[in-house]
């Protein structure tokens, strides 16, 4: 088929050389309305075009503030655009043409895999950058091993990227590359604790607990806690609203409390001070620490109740 063929860099993109009929790319711009629809028209007409007018139809329509207009033209580009057009598009200062290649590579779905990999070795960070977010996108377990070698990238934005990749996809080979990074500069920090709540384990609160005591993080760990959740991550959780609780938004802490003790499979264990603490706190001044409270009691007497009598 004569439409997948790479356009010519020889002359300028909006010049039209196709012996059928030569599309009108100035017309309709002052009206809104039937810009929209000419953009439409152009869009039928893609297929049937010679590579080149191809590609000038195609960089006008990108260009387009409707989305509907967009998101079709991104559609018809990932199918006709070569893999060397993309290449090019994602290596240009030009933001649009950027972007749309990003968006055609996650359009492509697998068939991008392995150029998104290779590009993680890409010269220019913002492009390992973008290989990234494709990759993300995708969720290809295949793309673990690579992206964990990015982590040792020099670029702290692309380790951030990365990391948080490796979490999206949900694969927990990618931990061991991501551990180190807790206690790298404070924006990948949290990238890698954001990680570590989706892949970590008990084994690994031990690791994280420590970084409670940094205010800027401590958010952060109670939140990978809570995802990692089962007794250890009860015992950290407990023991630091107990001893740090009115340092840091009490309600928070005992909502992401409570949301460990439910998601427990087995009877919640015996913590020293935990239920006197909770009966003080249902007596609080303020009603959202109150409320935290009360779910916290209530789960923690409800879930030894319902297990001990199943």
């Amino acid at each position: 088929m004569d439409w997948l063929k790479e356009p010519s860099d020889e002359r300028p993109a909006d010049t039209m050389k196709s012996g059928r009929s030569t599309p009108n790319l100035t017309d309709s711009n002052a009206d809104p309305s039937k810009s929209m629809v000419r953009n439409f028209q152009l869009l039928d007409m893609l297929p049937e075009l010679d590579p080149d007018d191809q590609l000038a139809v195609f960089e006008r329509v990108i260009r387009s503030p409707r989305p509907q207009v967009r998101q079709r033209a991104l559609g018809l580009g990932a199918a006709i655009l070569s893999d060397s057009r993309l290449l090019k598009y994602l290596h240009e200062d030009d933001d649009v043409r950027r972007n749309a290649a990003v968006e055609m590579l996650k359009l492509r779905r697998r068939r991008s895999l392995e150029l998104a990999c290779a590009l993680l070795s890409d010269e220019e960070s913002d492009v390992v950058v973008q290989a990234i977010q494709v990759l993300a996108h995708l969720r290809d377990r295949q793309a673990v091993e690579p992206l964990a070698r990015v982590l040792e990238h020099d670029d702290p934005n692309v380790v951030q990227e990365a990391i948080l990749a490796l979490a999206r996809i949900g694969d927990v080979r990618g931990l061991p590359a991501i551990l180190p990074h807790l206690k790298g500069i404070p924006w990948v920090q949290a990238a890698a604790l954001e990680a570590v709540g989706r892949l970590g384990s008990s084994e690994h609160v031990g690791e994280i607990e420590p970084l409670l005591a940094d205010p800027d993080l401590e958010p952060l760990v109670i939140e990978a806690l809570a995802k990692i959740g089962g007794i250890t991550a009860l015992r950290a959780l407990a023991r630091h609203w107990m001893e740090h609780g009115e340092q840091f938004e009490p309600a928070f802490v005992l909502r992401r409390l409570a949301e460990v003790i439910e998601g427990l499979t087995c009877t919640p264990p015996e913590i020293e001070g935990l239920e006197e603490a909770l009966r003080r706190t249902v007596d609080d001044r303020v009603k959202e620490v109150r409320l935290a409270a009360s779910r916290c009691l209530a789960s923690l007497r409800g879930k030894s109740r319902s297990l001990w009598m199943f």
